[in-house]
C-alpha cells in the first residue's frame, strides 16, 4: 500500500486569483489613500489576519492511499471523500513527470467527479510531491500520457487510464461533488 500526504488548496491558481483579488484591491486601495507609516501597525494586522484567514479556510491536509489491489482512497481533511476501482478512474491532469521545472494544479477525474489540487511546494532540483504521484500512478496504472496545454508555469499534461470503463447513469449524479 502506498501513500501521499499534501497540503493543497482545493482550488485551482484562476480560482484563488478571484478569491483574493477583492481584498488586494482594497488593500492597494487603502495603501495608496492613507498614510502608510502613519497606519502602518494596521496594515501589517490586516495583511496578517488575511493571511490566516485564508490558511484557515482553504488549507486542506490531503491523503491519497493506493492499495495492493489498485483501490485508490481520498481524504480531505481527514473525511474519505471518494473510493474508486481502477475502472472508476478516468484520468489525473497535472505536470510532466520527466521535468523538475513545471508547477500546476492537479486535477484528479474519477466517474465524473472531479477533485482540484494547488499543492505548496519548492521548485527546485528535487521531484515534487505532485511528480512522485503521478509518476505512481503512471507506472501503476499504465496511464497514457497526452499534451494539454502550455501555460506560464510550463506544460501541463493529461495522463488517462485506459481501462476506464465510463460513467455508468445510475450511478452519478450531476449535482453531487
Amino acid at each position: 500500500m502506498k501513500e501521499f500526504k499534501f497540503w493543497a488548496v482545493p482550488y485551482s491558481m484562476t480560482h484563488l486569483l478571484l478569491i483574493t483579488a477583492p481584498a488586494g484591491a482594497i488593500f492597494l486601495f487603502l495603501f495608496w489613500r492613507l498614510d502608510v507609516f502613519r497606519y502602518f501597525e494596521y496594515f501589517f494586522l490586516g495583511a496578517l489576519a488575511w493571511n490566516i484567514l485564508f490558511f484557515l479556510f482553504f488549507l486542506k491536509r490531503v491523503r491519497i492511499s493506493f492499495s495492493e489491489s489498485g483501490t485508490i482512497h481520498l481524504y480531505v481533511n481527514g473525511k474519505e471523500k471518494i473510493v474508486a476501482e481502477p475502472q472508476q478512474f478516468e484520468y489525473v491532469r497535472g505536470v510532466d513527470v520527466n521535468s523538475t521545472m513545471n508547477q500546476s494544479t492537479l486535477y484528479l477525474v474519477f466517474n465524473g467527479k472531479d477533485f482540484t489540487f494547488s499543492l505548496f511546494e519548492s521548485r527546485g532540483l528535487r521531484t515534487s510531491k505532485q511528480q512522485d504521484i503521478l509518476r505512481y500512478m503512471v507506472t501503476n496504472y499504465n496511464l497514457q500520457k497526452e499534451f494539454h496545454k502550455k501555460s506560464l508555469m510550463g506544460s501541463i499534461y493529461t495522463y488517462r487510464n485506459p481501462s476506464f470503463k465510463g460513467i455508468s447513469v445510475t450511478n452519478y449524479n450531476k449535482n453531487e461533488k
